[in-house]
């Protein structure tokens, strides 16, 4: 009976997850054409990922893309302060975001969601840390 309910359970998240797919060639092109005018925020996940796979573990893409949105984490964070900024500083200090961790996060956010920006993912990372106990 376990089976059945696991592979029924499969079946009805499958479809919600969209896989990550190479560039066609068409995006390609254009994303070079473009070069280095569209900024981060707004740009698709799938064009970051290219850009990170591209580029390597040890980019400095990757890097930039790490600083960025740890820079966004904290930045949610000043906002907060008052009673509540303590608290919230203190949950992100405890989920631990290296600039490793916030790249990886927002690649990983981006395969999850290639139509969607690293905005998007940051704000994910922020609730995440922020959740954190």
């Amino acid at each position: 009976m376990r089976p059945i309910i696991v592979a029924m359970c499969l079946l009805t998240i499958a479809p919600a997850v969209e896989p990550q797919t190479k560039p066609t060639q068409a995006e390609l092109e254009r994303w070079k054409a473009e070069g280095n005018t569209q900024v981060l925020e707004s740009a698709p996940c799938k064009k970051v990922n290219w850009l990170l796979e591209s580029q390597g573990k040890d980019s400095e893409f990757r890097r930039m893309v790490g600083w960025w949105g740890r820079g966004f984490v904290e930045g949610t964070v000043a906002m907060l302060d008052g009673p509540g900024g303590d608290a919230a500083r203190a949950k992100v200090e405890r989920f631990g975001l290296t600039v490793d961790v916030v790249a990886a996060h927002i690649s990983a956010y981006c395969y999850a969601h290639p139509a969607e920006t690293p905005w998007n993912a940051a704000g994910d990372l922020s609730l995440k840390a922020l959740g954190a106990n």
